[in-house]
C-alpha cells in the first residue's frame, strides 16, 4: 500500500483503521451477565460504543461470544474468540487482527462508555509522529496511558502482530501489558485529568457509579 501524507491531529485516514468493540468477555464480576448488553442510554453498552466509533466515520465490529443475535441487530459485523473458554481480551484482539480488512484496528472495550472522541487521532498521531506516510509507523501498536495509569485495552494495533500474538498466546500468556511490552508498543500518555474518560464497569457497582456520573453530567 502506498503512503498516505500524514497529517497531525488526524484520524487514520479512510480504510487503513477498523475499530473493535470488545463485548466477549464471560462478565466473571457482573455475575455472569453479558456486560456489552446491559442498558445505557436508551441502548446497551455495546450498542453505545459501536455508535459512537460509527460516528467517527470508522468502520466497526463486534467482538462477541454469546447472545449474538441481540448483538447482530446492531447492524456491524460479529466477532467471536478462536480460543475456546473466554480466553481474556488478547483474544479476541487476535480474533480481530485476522479479521479486519484494514491494516489497523482500534480496540475498545465496551463497558468504557466515556471514552473521548479524539482516541483514534492520538493513538494515531503518536505512532505517526516524526513521519512523512501513513505506513510508516515508529511501532506496530500503541495503548492508552493516564499518567502512571495504564489503560492497555484501549490501543491501536497492526494487523500484521496476530502470528506474534497467536504464539504469545499458544505459549499461555494473557496479560495485555505483559504482551504489549512484549511487542514494544508505545504507551501514549492523555494525562491523569483524563483518567475519568477510560473508566469501565467491572462489576454492577462501577457501572452504577458510571451512570450516577452520566445523570450528574447530562
Amino acid at each position: 500500500m502506498s503512503a498516505t501524507p500524514f497529517e497531525h491531529n488526524s484520524m487514520p485516514p479512510p480504510g487503513l483503521c477498523t475499530a473493535v468493540v470488545l463485548a466477549g468477555g464471560a462478565g466473571r464480576r457482573m455475575d455472569g451477565r453479558d456486560k456489552g448488553l446491559l442498558p445505557w442510554h436508551g441502548t446497551t453498552l455495546a450498542g453505545h460504543a459501536a455508535a459512537r466509533l460509527a460516528a467517527l466515520g470508522l468502520p466497526v465490529l463486534i467482538s462477541a461470544n454469546r447472545n449474538l443475535d441481540e448483538y447482530q441487530a446492531y447492524g456491524h459485523p460479529l466477532l467471536q474468540d478462536r480460543r475456546p473458554d473466554y480466553a481474556g481480551p488478547l483474544a479476541a484482539i487476535e480474533a480481530a487482527l485476522l479479521a479486519a480488512p484494514t491494516p489497523w484496528v482500534l480496540t475498545v472495550p465496551c463497558d468504557s462508555p466515556f471514552f473521548p472522541d479524539d482516541l483514534p487521532a492520538r493513538l494515531w498521531v503518536a505512532l505517526h509522529a516524526g513521519t512523512t506516510g501513513a505506513g510508516a509507523a515508529r511501532a506496530d501498536a500503541a495503548y492508552v496511558r493516564c499518567g502512571a495509569q495504564s489503560h492497555p485495552v484501549f490501543s491501536l494495533v497492526a494487523t500484521r502482530l496476530a502470528a506474534p500474538l497467536g504464539r504469545y498466546l499458544e505459549d499461555g500468556g494473557r496479560r495485555v501489558h505483559d504482551w504489549w511490552q512484549a511487542a514494544g508498543a508505545l504507551s501514549v500518555d492523555f494525562g491523569s485529568a483524563a483518567a475519568d474518560n477510560f473508566a469501565n464497569a467491572n462489576t454492577a457497582d462501577e457501572l452504577a457509579r458510571l451512570r450516577g456520573r452520566d445523570q450528574r453530567s447530562g
